[in-house]
């Protein structure tokens, strides 16, 4: 079957203009026809009482009433019926045709003898127009149509219009401009996708814009302390010990931010607009429990003395994903769980299946977070003021990447905290779905 053209309101709302214009001049036409008539009636009386005065010098002659009949309705281009005052037939002529734009007319006249009525005579006809009509026809068929196509080309413009601003508008760097169109129909719907795109660009344009303020800042800090150790390097001076780690932590910070960057990029580009699909990158079933322990020996390398309890699904729980991605999302959130507790606070990492899938949860008895700082916690760069209180070294994108993964995996990941009781993330998996490599 051909999937053909969608008639909706707009097709529906120009087909009703037309059939509209139509029926309107069809009726136009017919009232003037209708209303021409009325001047030829008394006319049509006239000979119809001629006739009548010639029926009663012939009244008593059938034969002569009948062929008298025949020749006015012949002249006259009329049907004629007599009849007496007992509505008996005396004489009768044929028919005569008709066409829709032939109006009927009609007149009846009583046929008097020696003062006294004997009968009638009904002449039948219809109204012969002459060429001004279907001029006259034509000439509103016209008039309706421009009427009505300039009314609804009208209203069809104002609404391209409106659009074309607003893309000009856009197009030339106005990132607020938005069409004002509404409606239901096509062209509303036009406006609104169009409003929607506009409202996407705005924020895929503010967050660049704010990803590249937000990483000018963190390079800055970092950076600058670097180029003090290395001018006094240079005065000779002699760095101690204490400066080097410093120098090393801070190139530990750009390494790690430039990789987060460059991770959260990818996963941008490799994701597009896929709902959960990982596009190319290759995946393939990953026992749960193993990642667990990859990463609860990576948290134990590099916090040591913190105390991680783990819980593991089942032995045979997989996940369809990219390892060393889904790994880093579980590491990103072991090390906030670090981050933001006392060391002396055990960390919880475990696992179990659900309804829908896997769940992973890591929880913590930290500082907290907000209600406040929960709405914010997956932007960018977002860090806290209890965070930079505790001049922790985060960047701010741990949680951005982890959220870009879990949700490449077709995942969704979330935050439950309560200030000064600590936080629970919990990430939801579907469970393995097929092999290979996404595409």
């Amino acid at each position: 079957m051909g999937t053909g053209i969608k008639r909706g309101r707009l097709w529906w709302r120009l087909y009703g203009a037309s059939v509209l214009q139509i029926l309107l001049s069809t009726l136009v036409v017919f009232v003037a026809i209708q209303t021409s008539v009325q001047p030829i009636q008394p006319l049509l009386d006239s000979h119809a009482r001629y006739v009548a005065q010639e029926m009663a010098d012939h009244w008593n002659d059938d034969d002569r009433l009948v062929h008298h009949t025949q020749d006015a309705a012949a002249a006259m281009g009329a049907q004629l019926t007599v009849r007496d005052n007992a509505g008996r037939l005396r004489a009768a002529s044929g028919s005569v045709a008709r066409n829709w734009w032939r109006p009927p007319m009609v007149s009846t006249m009583p046929i008097v003898v020696d003062g006294k009525p004997q009968g009638t005579v009904v002449v039948h006809t219809y109204f012969e127009p002459s060429w001004v009509i279907p001029l006259l026809f034509w000439c509103v068929v016209f008039l309706f149509a421009g009427l009505g196509s300039m009314l609804v080309a009208r209203g069809l413009v104002r609404t391209i219009q409106d659009v074309a601003r607003a893309a000009h508008a856009l197009g030339q760097g106005d990132l607020k401009a938005r069409s004002t169109v509404e409606g239901p129909d096509e062209l509303g719907q036009l406006a609104g996708t169009f409003n929607r795109m506009a409202a996407y660009l705005e924020r895929t344009v503010g967050a660049q814009s704010e990803l590249l303020a937000n990483v000018s800042h963190e390079l800055r800090t970092p950076l600058a302390r670097m180029r003090v150790a290395l001018d006094l390097a240079l005065e000779g001076e002699r760095l101690d010990e204490q400066a080097l780690a410093d120098i090393s932590g801070d190139l530990s910070e750009l390494e790690t931010l430039v990789s987060e960057i460059i991770a959260t990029a990818r996963l941008d580009v490799a994701q597009g607009r896929a709902n959960g699909v990982l596009g190319s990158m290759q995946t393939q079933p990953v026992v749960l429990k193993d990642l667990m322990r990859a990463s609860a020996e990576r948290f134990a390398s590099r916090n040591p003395g913190r105390v991680l309890t783990l819980s593991f699904p089942p032995d045979d729980t997989q996940v369809q994903a990219a390892n060393a991605l889904l790994r880093r999302a579980v590491d990103n959130l072991l090390e906030n769980a670090a981050r933001y507790s006392e060391v002396d606070k055990p960390i919880v990492l475990a696992a179990n299946t659900a309804a829908q899938g896997v769940v992973i949860e890591i929880k913590d008895q930290g500082v907290g977070m907000t209600p406040e700082d929960l709405e914010r916690a997956f932007e960018p760069f977002f860090r806290s003021d209890r965070s930079r209180n505790r001049a922790s070294r985060g960047l701010g994108l741990g949680l951005t990447l982890t959220q870009r993964i879990v949700e490449a995996h077709g995942g969704h990941v979330d935050l439950q905290s309560t200030p000064g009781v600590g936080t629970t993330a919990r990430v939801e998996l579907p469970l393995v779905r097929h092999t290979g490599p996404l595409t």
